[in-house]
């Protein structure tokens, strides 16, 4: 008997790579684009990107609100985007590398030998299937053209395309958070209704952000000082 075994799934982040020198403040408006295999899975990556956020009342837009079919996006769509909801970052998202590997694992005997295999093994043979899913996520400064950061997300045997993306983005968000690239604002004040939502109905909704005054370019370069010594 040969059993199919599938590893234990995980995610973490494989590297970063910062613009050195970069000193702009955080990021207060950026659209969130994925460039993924399906409608379904672009859209529940940038909506759940969008929601998190909010949660920190940080304004983004999901490209998919604008255009459903990433094929349909351009330099000129993108510029107009930016122009429109005065967006002063852009955060793409690809599928950098996706690999299977099979591996098998013979079954032991108690007895030694090739007689051994009459015996009743003490363990069977097992067929180890493993995946692994490698995401680059790219931070733009749209007034410089600059890309000033990207990660690497690595995804061990995801057995949930959800709870993949929720982690993915929950890491990320952490971590640019941490750099200061992004930062929580303040409940204070009011602003346009920019993070949208697009379900995979096609049907729109919205969340509202919130701004205030934006941070000191001194407080984000200051903390993207500290995460870099770290690393």
């Amino acid at each position: 008997m040969v059993l199919l075994a599938v590893s234990c799934g995980s995610t973490r982040l494989g590297g970063v790579w910062e613009l050195e020198g970069y000193d702009g403040p955080p990021f207060e408006r950026v659209m969130i684009v994925a460039l993924a295999s399906t409608p379904e899975l672009r859209a529940q990556y940038e909506n759940g990107y969008v929601d998190r956020l909010a949660n920190d009342r940080i304004l983004a837009l999901a490209s998919v609100n604008m255009v459903p079919h990433v094929e349909d996006i351009t330099r000129e769509t993108v510029g107009a985007w930016v122009d429109e909801y005065a967006l002063d970052g852009v955060i793409v998202t690809r599928v950098m590398n996706v690999e299977r590997e099979t591996e098998y694992i013979p079954p032991t005997y108690s007895l030694g030998g090739w007689y051994g295999a009459w015996a009743v093994p003490t363990s069977p043979g097992r067929v180890i299937e493993t995946l692994e899913i490698s995401l680059e996520t790219s931070l733009f400064d749209v007034k410089t053209g600059q890309l000033v950061y990207s990660a690497v997300s690595r995804s061990y045997n995801p057995s949930d395309s959800r709870k993949m993306i929720h982690t993915v983005i929950e890491l990320l968000v952490a971590d640019v958070m941490e750099r200061g690239y992004l930062e929580t604002r303040s409940r204070q004040g009011s602003a346009p209704l920019l993070n949208r939502r697009f379900s995979s109905e096609g049907q729109r909704g919205c969340c509202v952000g919130q701004s205030t005054p934006a941070a000191s370019r001194t407080a984000g370069s200051e903390r993207r000082k500290t995460a870099r010594s770290s690393w």
